[in-house]
């Protein structure tokens, strides 16, 4: 069995004449993975270019989601019912 080619570790919307000017598409994990293992990508390329931006994004939105349920919850309860 061959190694898979650069062509075949390359996200499918990968464009080839996009321009400079557009921001980098993000690769789907398992595609950032095979070519981590089988293309032109380095283990630190994926940390730096896939995980820790997808990290950094869940945390920030669970910790401002959690801040909104929290302070609806508190904003909106009824402070005069007494249970």
């Amino acid at each position: 069995m061959s190694e898979p080619s650069q062509k075949d570790v390359q996200p499918p919307d990968d464009r080839r004449g996009a321009t400079a000017s557009k921001p980098e598409k993000r690769e789907h994990d398992t595609t950032m993975i095979r070519a981590v293992f089988h293309g032109p990508y380095s283990v630190l390329d994926y940390l730096v270019r896939f995980f820790l931006p997808t990290l950094i994004g869940n945390i920030v939105g669970g910790i401002l989601m959690v801040a909104v349920i929290n302070y609806a919850q508190v904003a909106y309860s009824d402070s005069n019912h007494a249970s």
